[in-house]
């Protein structure tokens, strides 16, 4: 039974069966990593299998635009900011690039897309397609990302 199909029986709240899907990623996360896989994959992968209801949408209402926000989310909006704050720090360059590239994550915006989904703002499928995007993006090219430059940089010194 989907979390929906539980608060309508009267097992749970609807405010209490959004902790599911949490709940999913912490545990993929976890078994993940126990066994010596990625947890980062193994999140994603297990919110793809829950969520495909989510995303199969998702993807029908992709725009070229909405793409592009979310690469320039990803690459500009996220780490010109991490840069920024590390100015003066003696951080090197490409030391600040990596801070940004694989800093801050996406969960505010999870969070706000939320809001915005409950509020029924104007505007706001949009806003929550751009956020689907933008982190489905992430989790992608991040997660598939990380143990190559981590390794180069690693190994760069």
């Amino acid at each position: 039974m989907g979390a929906s199909a539980t608060a309508r029986q009267g097992w749970i709240t609807e405010l209490w069966s959004r902790l599911i899907v949490a709940s999913l990623a912490v545990t993929c996360f976890a078994a993940a990593q126990w066994v010596g896989g990625s947890g980062l994959i193994a999140a994603f992968l297990g919110g793809l299998v829950f969520g495909a209801v989510v995303v199969g949408p998702v993807l029908l209402l992709l725009t070229w635009q909405t793409v592009l926000y979310a690469a320039l989310s990803l690459m500009v909006v996220r780490m010109v900011p991490v840069f920024l704050s590390l100015l003066g720090s003696g951080i090197s360059t490409r030391g600040k690039l990596s801070m940004g590239w694989f800093g801050p994550r996406g969960l505010a915006s999870i969070v706000f897309a939320i809001i915005v989904a409950q509020e029924h703002l104007p505007s706001g499928e949009v806003i929550s397609l751009a956020v689907a995007v933008t982190v489905i993006m992430s989790v992608v090219v991040h997660g598939t990302t990380a143990n190559p430059l981590s390794e180069r940089r690693r190994t760069a010194g």
